[in-house]
């Protein structure tokens, strides 16, 4: 598993306000696919609980805004963690977008991350599966 301390690109949130009429269609983000990813499993991952085993979940997202970040469901004590999960992302820049994996403990009072994968969507082929 690859792991990183911050994402590579933050995408604004972009809003055009015309002052002159005229047509900005142009300068939307406009969608250019739809990106499936399906979270299968993490293997060995660094125990964060003092008591029991980690409680890991999921974060996955293209673009880091709140509305569009998907949670997986919590695996209770375990390590190896099985999620089988699939999730759907629009992707409006496949040369500059990247598809983040967060681990996270689910903490009592807040939770911990224990790892990270990234993987740039121009590394990725139409209608091809890669396993991270």
């Amino acid at each position: 598993m690859l792991f990183l301390s911050r994402d590579s690109i933050t995408w604004p949130v972009r809003k055009v306000i015309p002052i002159i009429p005229g047509d900005y269609s142009d300068l939307e983000l406009k969608p250019v696919g739809t990106l499936e990813v399906k979270l299968v499993q993490a293997r060995d991952l660094t125990n964060k609980d003092l008591i029991g085993k980690s409680d890991p979940f999921a974060i996955v997202y293209v673009r880091l805004l709140p509305d569009k970040m998907k949670r997986s469901k919590t695996i209770n004590n375990d390590l190896n963690s099985i999620w089988n999960e699939h999730f759907e992302f629009t992707v409006e820049d496949a040369d500059t977008q990247s598809v983040t994996v967060k681990i996270y403990d689910d903490g009592i009072q807040e939770s911990e991350l224990i790892g990270c994968a990234q993987v740039r969507l121009k590394d990725l082929q139409p209608g091809k599966l890669k396993d991270v």
